[in-house]
């Protein structure tokens, strides 16, 4: 950044320096003048200072009679590039008394300056006044090609009428000096806060309320939403606060979905609250979507939805069926479907398949005595054949299931050795069926709620050793 200002003295044949410091060591007003490096216009003029207050006097017709007014020597300096801005606003010029080494910014909104460099420039003989001819257009310029056949003539020992008074100066420079501003829109959005320099662009911390009734309340850069912030929406009343970039949603964020107060207990599973990442406005990267009833799905995000290819995570998960479980697996539309595990609060583990949020296909199922079911399951339920070890009885069963019980074809191995195989009926043996004792004797027939209903046969095993036995007794 430059420091100083090097001219040179014709009359002595020198080159000199002027080094500009401020008495307010935290003033941006000289650093941003000097970091004007090139293309600035600069002119040695004869200007009405006040040697008193330092301001440029304001010089009416007939005033000079009443109140004289000593030319001072000073520089004025406008346009060119700065490494801050494209280029120095066209409204404002520099001036400098290099005897005083003093250095003001003047806003001059109303000069008529058409270009704000790359002019040609002529001053007046008594050097009270320039023109300027052509130039490289303003940038923010309504007219495409303003500087084209243009002429400027500025006199500051004339005051146009228009032209803005000391009170009106001095209350611009409080208002530069204070960084809230307030500023409306064309499309009717009014913001509130900070803008840069030439107060054209939202920059730094404000708040926009947006004409269709959405608010935004934090950073902002080169007129975008960008940094940390929340934004409330007014169609949905859904609010978002975390990170953005380029106006969008983007890093990390949360965002609360709001419920209707028509919400009831029966609308289950309505989406809450995401937290996680978000790229271009959409969620992108893990997250965690909080549902009305409690449940947690975490898990990878692309493009808004959930990846299908990831393993993912619900916390608080109910089926409706057997209760409350951390489920870990594949998801889809926010509910388990495919292969995966779950929890319960019960301490049941289940491994196996999933459709729409049920245990449904093939699967494994521990209970907390250390029972387990290895079958099919539809529902939610153990439907189809499967096995079943009891660790409470030791017993065994494989068979056919209905509704989570035993219903249908099934043989069931008790710990005292006996075998029962045939129709099974709410969880107890009924129907046709026969009961195998340990000695291979057997009760086969009709069984009704469990018990042995005597329509049918009993076949007594009698071993060898007892038949010989008995024939020594009749012998003798």
């Amino acid at each position: 950044m430059n420091s100083s200002i090097h001219f040179l003295d014709l009359v002595a044949n020198t080159w000199a320096a002027i080094t500009i410091a401020s008495e307010n060591p935290e003033s941006s007003i000289v650093p941003r003048v000097l970091t004007a490096r090139c293309c600035a216009t600069v002119l040695a003029l004869q200007l009405p200072i006040d040697e008193e207050t330092g301001i440029i006097r304001r010089i009416k017709d007939g005033e000079l009679g009443e109140k004289p007014c000593n030319p001072q020597e000073a520089i004025v300096i406008f346009g060119g590039f700065s490494e801050y801005e494209p280029a120095l606003s066209s409204s404002s010029m520099i001036i400098l008394e290099p005897q005083l080494a003093r250095i003001r910014e003047v806003q001059v909104p109303t000069s008529g300056i058409m270009s704000y460099m790359g002019h040609a420039t002529a001053v007046r003989p008594d050097q009270r006044g320039f023109f300027l001819f052509g130039g490289v257009p303003i940038p923010d310029h309504e007219q495409p090609q303003p500087f084209l056949d243009s002429t400027t003539a500025l006199d500051f020992w004339k005051t146009p009428t228009d032209f803005p008074s000391e009170a009106e100066e001095q209350a611009q420079r409080q208002a530069d000096e204070n960084p809230i501003k307030k500023k409306t829109l064309s499309n009717g959005d009014v913001y509130v806060g900070e803008m840069n320099a030439d107060q054209t662009q939202r920059h730094g911390k404000g708040k926009c309320s947006y004409a269709n009734g959405d608010e935004y309340d934090g950073d902002w850069r080169d007129d975008q939403r960008c940094g940390q912030g929340v934004m409330r929406y007014a169609s949905s009343h859904d609010m978002y606060a975390g990170q953005w970039e380029n106006d969008q949603r983007h890093g990390y964020g949360i965002y609360d979905f709001h419920l209707p107060e028509s919400f009831s207990g029966a609308q289950q599973r309505q989406p809450k609250k995401y937290e996680g990442q978000w790229m271009n406005d959409r969620k992108h990267g893990t997250g965690t979507l909080t549902f009305s009833n409690g449940t947690k799905l975490v898990g990878t995000w692309v493009d808004d939805a959930l990846d299908t290819r990831e393993r993912s995570c619900i916390e608080g998960y109910d089926d409706g069926r057997n209760g409350i479980c951390r489920y870990e697996g594949e998801v889809c539309d926010g509910v388990p479907h495919g292969q995966g595990e779950s929890h319960h609060v019960s301490g049941e583990v289940y491994t196996g398949d999933w459709v729409t949020g049920t245990r449904s296909g093939h699967g494994v199922a521990t209970l907390r005595d250390g029972s387990v079911y290895r079958g099919e399951w539809r529902n939610g339920r153990r439907n189809g054949f499967g096995v079943f070890d009891d660790a409470r009885t030791r017993a065994h069963y494989d068979g056919k299931w209905v509704g989570g019980v035993r219903c249908g074809r099934g043989v069931c191995k008790y710990a005292n050795g006996c075998e029962y195989k045939g129709d099974w009926l709410n969880d107890v043996r009924h129907g046709t069926g026969c009961y195998t004792l340990l000695d291979g004797s057997c009760y086969d027939g009709a069984w009704l709620h469990d018990k042995f209903c005597g329509d049918g046969s009993f076949m007594l095993n009698i071993e060898d050793n007892d038949i010989i036995a008995q024939n020594n007794e009749v012998a003798e």
